[in-house]
């Protein structure tokens, strides 16, 4: 039996821990306010030890301090790969990964890439998210499932990565960004990249193979497909007089079942369906085929609904009259802020409160910064707080993981769902609230957190809150499932004046 411990760590080194993890994001973090709150905790932590950036190659990295770089790696060339940090990454995925908004990281990012790629950093240096590949090109980007926020630098650093030998076919990248749909700044970029590396060849393979996407599709397939739901002819017409089509061909999706990649026809009638009409005959011109299409079913239905086509949505709902009871189309309304067609459906009597794997219209129209349907629901006596199955959250939630503040401050003024109204700092609204029935106040969820560790990032607001929590009897020394307390974790914020209400 081995007589090595290990080491325990000093407040120092957990310090320097907290600050690389919440100044770089990964996989795990979600949500743009979530991002932020790191990043602010990242910024006071700074501020409060200054020293932080000279601790170790991978802290001047992240605190952007070029000459500090520059003076370990003349002293130690070989640190220029080594895994190391809170992360166990590279130097390269720190300078990449980052989302500290210091000054100094943000204008030096070029130029730490430069004089990291030229000492000899792995272009494409990764670390595994599960199963999924993170490289430096994708910590660059963005985004993603975690909604990142993309590196300010990102084209710089995406083009000095490229020019220094990055895969510019990263099928990560292409994934990630295309929860925003932007992705037209990177393809540019590796476009250009292509043909002064005499890479063209693989763009002119109409399925675009070099960005395969597996089950959702060819790169060309997934392209299309993006800048249809996006509506974004700019994207359509960029691929298209690029040479890619959407051809069909199965795919593997799983390995007990194959799918079929949406064709150019298939795109097309989607158009058609959505009414995008310059989208349609784009895609006509390109070959798609340009017979009207033929809509059966429910989707007939849907396609009369947003059609605005009250003749036939009566006729649709006398032969079938379970789709007015069918959420389908009314969450799809919702998603799209088409206040007309919601409108509608509630007008011929169509259920308001329906759900769709347990969320509902209102849930649709605050993840999805449709504040006309939202508005709509409201005044036609929506339930405000319904909770989803799987998050647990109501509509208000919904709009912060959207980040969304003008749904946030609509829904804010109906809501009682205490936990956002907390994080998000609408003090007056909780003291309502909370006033009106002060067990809110002792809340906790399944973990044992209770709204002391849901404090928003305006160390003010943070005050007035916890004055309020305590008032009303939230107990400052509860513990969490793990032993933590609300005061540890606000001390890991770095909120000093907080963590001296709560002790």
């Amino acid at each position: 039996m081995s007589t090595e411990q290990t080491p325990v760590k000093t407040p120092h080194d957990e310090l320097v821990a907290r600050f690389l993890t919440f100044a770089c994001w990964d996989h795990h973090e979600h949500g743009k306010a979530d991002h932020r709150m790191y990043d602010r905790a990242a910024q006071k932590m700074l501020a409060h030890h200054p020293e932080l950036q000279r601790d170790s190659l991978y802290t001047a990295i992240v605190c952007g301090h070029l000459e500090e770089v520059q003076r370990l790696l003349d002293a130690e060339p070989e640190l220029i790969n080594k895994p190391g940090g809170a992360r166990e990454w590279s130097p390269i995925l720190y300078l990449c990964y980052t989302r500290f908004s210091n000054k100094q990281t943000i204008d030096n990012a070029a130029a730490m890439a430069r004089l990291l790629l030229e000492r000899g950093a792995d272009p494409n240096a990764f670390y595994m998210a599960g199963d999924a590949v993170y490289s430096a090109l994708v910590g660059v980007a963005g985004e993603g499932e975690q909604d990142s926020p993309r590196q300010p630098q990102a084209k710089a650093l995406f083009q000095i990565l490229l020019e220094h030998g990055a895969n510019p076919f990263d099928i990560q990248v292409l994934y990630n960004t295309h929860f925003s749909g932007e992705v037209l700044w990177w393809l540019e970029l590796i476009y250009e990249h292509s043909l002064k590396t005499g890479r063209i060849a693989e763009w002119k393979d109409p399925n675009w193979m070099m960005l395969d996407m597996g089950g959702y599709g060819s790169g060309a397939q997934f392209l299309l497909t993006l800048a249809q739901k996006k509506n974004d002819l700019v994207l359509a017409e960029w691929c298209l007089t690029r040479g890619a089509r959407a051809v069909p061909q199965p795919l593997p999706y799983h390995p007990k079942h194959r799918a079929k990649g949406a064709d150019m026809d298939s795109i097309r009638r989607q158009a058609v369906f959505m009414q995008q009409t310059e989208m349609a005959a784009l895609l006509e011109r390109c070959g798609a085929q340009s017979t009207p299409p033929v809509f059966e079913g429910e989707e007939a239905f849907a396609f009369a609904c947003f059609n605005m086509n009250l003749d036939e949505v009566k006729k649709q709902i006398e032969q079938h009259p379970e789709y007015l009871q069918s959420a389908t189309v009314l969450l799809a309304a919702a998603q799209r802020n088409r206040a007309d067609v919601v409108a509608l459906l509630l007008d011929l009597g169509g259920p308001i409160e329906i759900e769709q794997q347990g969320h509902r219209a209102l849930h649709e129209a605050a993840g999805n910064k449709a504040i006309d349907v939202a508005k709509l629901l409201i005044e036609r006596g929506a339930e405000v707080d319904p909770l989803d199955p799987i998050w647990k959250s109501a509509p208000l939630g919904w709009a912060a993981h959207a980040d969304d503040q003008q749904m946030l401050d609509f829904l804010s003024r109906y809501s009682r769902f205490v936990w956002t109204l907390s994080f998000r700092g609408y003090v007056d609204r909780l003291r309502e609230v909370v006033e009106e029935n002060p067990d809110l106040a002792k809340s906790a969820d399944s973990e044992g957190y209770t709204l002391l560790w849901w404090l928003p990032d305006d160390e003010s607001k943070a005050i007035e809150i916890v004055k309020l929590l305590i008032a009303h009897g939230a107990n400052p020394a509860a513990k969490s499932k793990a032993g933590t307390t609300a005061a540890s974790w606000a001390r890991k914020r770095e909120m000093l004046e907080v963590v001296k209400l709560l002790e």
